[in-house]
């Protein structure tokens, strides 16, 4: 009888052991997967953001209609369009160049427009939308794996100022 409750202890000291060796790989592979569907809801965001400030540039603006007016639309619409990511980490400028320590750059700037040498083309503008985030150096929860240093997004719109 003594020899049977022996064995009944050793069982439960291996199925300790084996949780404690299973247990780290499991929470590996779902700490991987919330991981990297964070990241990848963030980049889709962030390209999202980027085409919507392209369209919002595109709209008419009868008030004011120049390059600047549309930059600034932009502006508001990728602010809009992230304004999740801003409750994270706090408010970006835009148009500026830098995010104010909190990992997002906002650009939209004029640009050059491809083929604008020939008559027709004078009215074109272009503006050039980058959206970068240091993921890296900000990530949204903790690193224990490896993750992309920036996520990246861009646009470019082409628009004609006069009609």
């Amino acid at each position: 009888m003594v020899l049977s409750k022996h064995k009944k202890t050793k069982i439960r000291g291996v199925a300790a052991v084996e949780f404690a060796l299973v247990f780290p790989v499991l929470f590996l592979m779902l700490y991987g997967l919330l991981t990297y569907s964070l990241i990848f809801a963030m980049q889709h965001s962030l390209s999202l953001a980027a085409a919507e400030g392209g369209r919002a540039a595109v709209r008419f603006i009868m008030e004011k209609d120049d390059i600047e007016a549309r930059r600034g639309a932009a502006c508001e619409q990728i602010q809009e369009s992230l304004s999740w990511l801003r409750q994270i980490v706090g408010g970006f400028s835009c148009p500026g160049n830098g995010g104010g320590g909190n990992g997002l750059t906002v650009k939209v700037d004029p640009t050059t427009c491809p083929g604008s040498n020939s008559p027709q083309s004078s009215n074109l503008k272009c503006l050039d939308i980058r959206l970068i985030y240091a993921y890296g150096a900000h990530p949204l929860i903790p690193k224990l794996l490896p993750v992309p240093e920036n996520l990246t997004a861009s646009s470019f719109t082409q628009i004609a100022l006069s009609y």
